[in-house]
This record gives structure tokens, sequence and C-alpha cells, in this order.
């Protein structure tokens, strides 16, 4: 999820589609997200830490309890729109940095290398 997260061009309006992905993504893996569990304070923390630390898996560790049996495709809209937070209108005193700001530009540098490095170690392992 990190990594979806991560490679999307767009920072912001863009956590349905990345939801979605995943969703899929774990559908075919046999498993699903009880996603009303989860609290938005808690996914976004985990969401940035593993995009600093992909290494560390933080939302490995934050997902784990929340995973449960797969679910019918069926649910899908039910639970995408029972998501509290998921309508963006909750984003009152947030604010959000421009990619053109060089501090911005730095942490996606430092993720690359570090995404880079644990793919090498991953390699290496096989």
């Amino acid at each position: 999820m990190g990594q979806l997260a991560f490679a999307h061009p767009f920072l912001d309006g863009n956590g349905r589609t990345i939801l979605l992905v995943f969703m899929e993504l774990c559908y075919r893996a046999r498993f699903a997200i009880d996603w009303s569990k989860t609290g938005k304070d808690g996914y976004l923390r985990a969401l940035s830490e593993e995009i600093r630390e992909p290494r560390e898996r933080h939302l490995d560790t934050y997902l784990k309890p929340f995973i449960v049996d797969i679910s019918s495709r069926d649910e899908w809209p039910e639970t995408i729109s029972g998501i509290k937070g998921l309508d963006g209108l909750d984003k009152e005193g947030i604010t959000y940095e421009s990619l053109d700001n060089p501090d911005v530009q730095q942490i996606y540098r430092t993720y690359r290398t570090k995404l880079h490095d644990t793919r090498e170690a991953s390699d290496s392992d096989d």
C-alpha cells in the first residue's frame, strides 16, 4: 500500500483509487481488510512511516489486526462508502506541501533510495 501511495502521481484526492487497487490485490491474495475498524489518523501515520522507512513494514503492522476473510467484490461499494474520512470533508486545518518544495522532494528521493535498497536486499535473499 505504501508503494502504491508513493508511486501515484498525485498526493491529494486519490485515496479511493489506491484503496480500490489495494482491495483488489488483497482479494487476489484471498484476504481482506476490515476498513471500518481502522482509524484515519492511525492509518495515515502508518502510511507516512511506511514511506519514510519501507523496510520497517509499518503498514503491515498497522493493518494486520484488521485482516479478515475475503469478501465479495459486491460488498466493496458499501465498504468504501463506509470508511470514515474518505469523503474528504474532514480536511479542516490540514495543510498540504507543494511538490515544488525542496523538503518534500528530498523525502521522496530518500524513499526511492530506501525502496531501491530494499529491493536489492530482497533480490540477494533469493
